[in-house]
């Protein structure tokens, strides 16, 4: 690509719709720009960085650091961040971890401490707020629900420690990575996105590939960083089960309920995006060339995703299904969607 992505335009027209301060949530064709999130903005803003250095252009640099900045001013005395959209929600581990991605990038750009002491504050919170098993069992969106998608918090916190030179934080966090990677059985693993904790009352729901793809992300980048067999191995047993369901139907599902039965009424776009990168980024680390392949198959399957309605909160925008009344996020074109998406588009 010579020329910044449509989508990418669309992601600068949602921090401008919050007036620079984060970038909007999503778009409805209904209500318009929803307020801004702290989750998705910190983890755009790698993106933006990404594409500043793809194309050259200052502007997407300059957005990044105006999301950045926004986020310092939301950030809790304990080092936490609001979790949910606008600027109130109650502290939650995974929006938290999200926020590490683009403090920790926004350092490694400017060399700006400001951002780097943020990110320490956020990732001893993260540390301190385990139960004494060493488990997330708290701030979490289902109360008591321990999801596998943790890995990216995990992920999240070793890139962070890295960077801080505090292995420490990395010793620390062999508990919760032993209790994440247990939460998967030989044979069974998508039940490790599905499962809710006995008595719990809320009710048992199909894991989308979007959270599917949270999960297998993480333990590919948690197996190259630490060099860890299990993560990797966990990685790929998620990786080849979505791999056969594909040989099998040619097509991936937009979720998978515990034993592994896809709804194949949608396409979860966001989770077709996220999977292309996770399944290249998987390849690169084992060898094996049928991740790339799938990874290509996934990216071509969305390639046409973004919207042509030339409107200011249509055009370039990525819907939450396929289509557009799908069951991930219908009516709506989400941020974390367009996000994942360039991340896509930048690699393909």
């Amino acid at each position: 690509m010579t020329e910044p992505h449509p989508t990418l335009h669309w992601l600068r027209r949602s921090i401008e719709a919050c007036g620079g301060r984060g970038s909007s949530a999503y778009y409805s064709p209904i209500r318009g720009w929803a307020p801004a999130y702290p989750e998705t903005t910190g983890y755009l803003i790698e993106t933006l960085f990404d594409s500043a250095h793809r194309y050259q252009e200052q502007q997407w640099r300059d957005l990044a650091l105006q999301c950045a900045d926004w986020l310092l001013g939301l950030q809790h005395p304990s080092g936490a961040f609001p979790g949910g959209v606008g600027e109130k929600g109650a502290p939650l581990v995974f929006d938290t971890g999200m926020i590490l991605f683009g403090l920790e990038r926004s350092w490694r750009e400017t060399g700006e401490e400001r951002y780097l002491e943020a990110a320490r504050r956020a990732a001893h919170w993260l540390l301190e707020v385990r139960d004494e098993q060493g488990v997330w069992s708290s701030h979490a969106y289902q109360p008591g629900f321990i999801p596998a998608y943790y890995s990216y918090v995990v992920w999240a916190v070793i890139k962070t420690a890295i960077t801080l030179n505090e292995r420490e934080l990395v010793d620390d966090l062999q508990p919760t990575i032993r209790h994440l990677l247990d939460l998967s059985r030989p044979g069974d693993y998508f039940s490790m996105f599905t499962k809710l904790p006995k008595f719990s009352k809320h009710r048992l729901e199909p894991a989308t590939t979007h959270t599917i793809a949270y999960t297998l992300r993480g333990w590919c980048e948690v197996a190259e960083l630490l060099n860890d067999h299990s993560a990797l191995q966990t990685a790929c047993a998620i990786a080849d089960q979505l791999a056969d369901d594909f040989d099998r139907r040619g097509k991936i599902a937009g979720r998978y309920d515990a034993s592994g039965k896809g709804d194949y009424s949608f396409v979860c776009i966001t989770g077709h995006a996220q999977l292309s990168v996770a399944f290249l980024r998987l390849s690169q680390i084992t060898g094996n060339e049928y991740y790339a392949d799938l990874a290509g198959y996934l990216y071509s399957a969305i390639k046409k995703a973004p919207s042509v309605i030339p409107l200011r909160g249509f055009q370039g925008g990525i819907a939450g299904s396929s289509p557009l009344w799908g069951a991930y996020q219908p009516w709506r074109y989400l941020n974390w969607a367009a996000k994942f998406y360039v991340d896509a588009a930048l690699v393909s």
